[in-house]
Protein backbone atom coordinates (compact mmCIF):
# COMPACT_ATOMS: atom_id res chain seq x y z
CA UNK A 1 0.00 0.00 0.00
CA UNK A 2 1.56 3.56 -0.63
CA UNK A 3 -0.57 6.53 0.68
CA UNK A 4 0.60 9.72 -1.48
CA UNK A 5 -0.06 13.73 -0.58
CA UNK A 6 0.39 16.57 -2.33
CA UNK A 7 0.54 20.13 -0.91
CA UNK A 8 -0.15 23.00 -3.45
CA UNK A 9 0.73 27.01 -2.23
CA UNK A 10 -2.32 28.85 -4.61
CA UNK A 11 -2.32 32.38 -5.76
CA UNK A 12 -6.22 33.73 -6.69
CA UNK A 13 -5.42 37.18 -8.75
CA UNK A 14 -9.14 37.54 -9.39
CA UNK A 15 -10.64 37.15 -5.61
CA UNK A 16 -11.46 40.11 -4.23
CA UNK A 17 -13.14 39.05 -0.73
CA UNK A 18 -13.40 35.59 1.59
CA UNK A 19 -16.35 34.76 -0.44
CA UNK A 20 -14.84 34.89 -3.77
CA UNK A 21 -11.92 32.72 -2.34
CA UNK A 22 -14.47 29.92 -0.78
CA UNK A 23 -16.43 29.76 -3.79
CA UNK A 24 -13.92 28.59 -6.10
CA UNK A 25 -11.95 26.62 -3.72
CA UNK A 26 -15.07 24.89 -3.03
CA UNK A 27 -15.78 24.68 -6.06
CA UNK A 28 -12.30 23.03 -7.48
CA UNK A 29 -12.22 21.22 -4.00
CA UNK A 30 -15.79 19.33 -5.28
CA UNK A 31 -14.50 18.50 -8.93
CA UNK A 32 -11.37 16.71 -7.94
CA UNK A 33 -13.13 14.93 -5.61
CA UNK A 34 -15.59 13.20 -8.05
CA UNK A 35 -12.82 13.19 -10.45
CA UNK A 36 -10.06 11.28 -8.90
CA UNK A 37 -11.50 9.83 -5.60
CA UNK A 38 -9.08 11.58 -3.36
CA UNK A 39 -9.22 13.40 -0.09
CA UNK A 40 -8.62 17.18 0.02
CA UNK A 41 -8.72 20.05 2.69
CA UNK A 42 -7.63 23.65 2.62
CA UNK A 43 -4.44 23.81 5.10
CA UNK A 44 -3.28 27.45 5.63
CA UNK A 45 -3.56 31.12 4.89
CA UNK A 46 -7.80 30.61 5.70
CA UNK A 47 -8.39 34.48 6.63
CA UNK A 48 -5.67 35.35 3.25
CA UNK A 49 -8.49 36.43 -0.11
CA UNK A 50 -5.50 35.75 -2.72
CA UNK A 51 -3.76 32.62 -1.45
CA UNK A 52 -4.31 29.47 -0.11
CA UNK A 53 -2.60 26.08 0.59
CA UNK A 54 -4.66 22.66 -0.08
CA UNK A 55 -3.35 19.39 0.74
CA UNK A 56 -4.26 16.01 -0.91
CA UNK A 57 -3.77 12.89 -0.40
CA UNK A 58 -4.93 9.17 -2.12
CA UNK A 59 -3.56 5.55 -0.66
CA UNK A 60 -3.24 3.00 -3.87
CA UNK A 61 -1.27 -0.09 -4.79
CA UNK A 62 1.63 1.12 -6.10
CA UNK A 63 4.09 3.79 -6.45
CA UNK A 64 3.60 4.00 -10.00
CA UNK A 65 -0.26 4.56 -9.47
CA UNK A 66 -0.30 7.24 -5.96
CA UNK A 67 2.24 9.15 -8.62
CA UNK A 68 -0.04 8.92 -12.03
CA UNK A 69 -2.86 10.13 -9.51
CA UNK A 70 -0.84 13.41 -8.29
CA UNK A 71 -0.03 14.24 -11.22
CA UNK A 72 -3.39 14.28 -12.71
CA UNK A 73 -4.76 16.08 -9.81
CA UNK A 74 -1.36 18.63 -10.01
CA UNK A 75 -2.46 18.91 -14.06
CA UNK A 76 -6.10 19.33 -13.64
CA UNK A 77 -5.02 22.70 -10.88
CA UNK A 78 -2.68 23.89 -13.41
CA UNK A 79 -5.63 23.74 -16.49
CA UNK A 80 -8.04 25.89 -13.44
CA UNK A 81 -8.36 29.19 -15.34
CA UNK A 82 -8.71 31.06 -11.58
CA UNK A 83 -5.76 30.31 -9.78
CA UNK A 84 -2.22 30.26 -10.17
CA UNK A 85 0.40 27.38 -8.52
CA UNK A 86 2.90 28.97 -6.44
CA UNK A 87 4.42 26.13 -4.68
CA UNK A 88 4.16 22.15 -5.04
CA UNK A 89 5.45 19.03 -2.93
CA UNK A 90 4.42 15.78 -3.84
CA UNK A 91 5.61 12.67 -1.09
CA UNK A 92 5.06 9.46 -1.58
CA UNK A 93 5.39 6.26 1.64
Amino acid sequence: MFVGSLKVDLFLPSVTSLKDKRKIIQSMKAQLKNKFNISISEENNNNLWQKTTIGISCITCSHRDTMSILNSVFDFILKHSEVEIINKEINVY
